[in-house]
């Protein structure tokens, strides 16, 4: 149980990285353009 929590919690964090590395990508393809 605790280790579905932390696999949850690091699957969580992962995809906020992934995120914020879009929303850059997305604003620089913007001042590029």
């Amino acid at each position: 149980m605790k280790i579905n929590s932390v696999l949850l919690r690091f699957q969580e964090s992962k995809h906020k990285q992934v995120g914020d590395f879009y929303f850059y990508f997305r604003f620089f393809s913007m001042k590029i353009k």
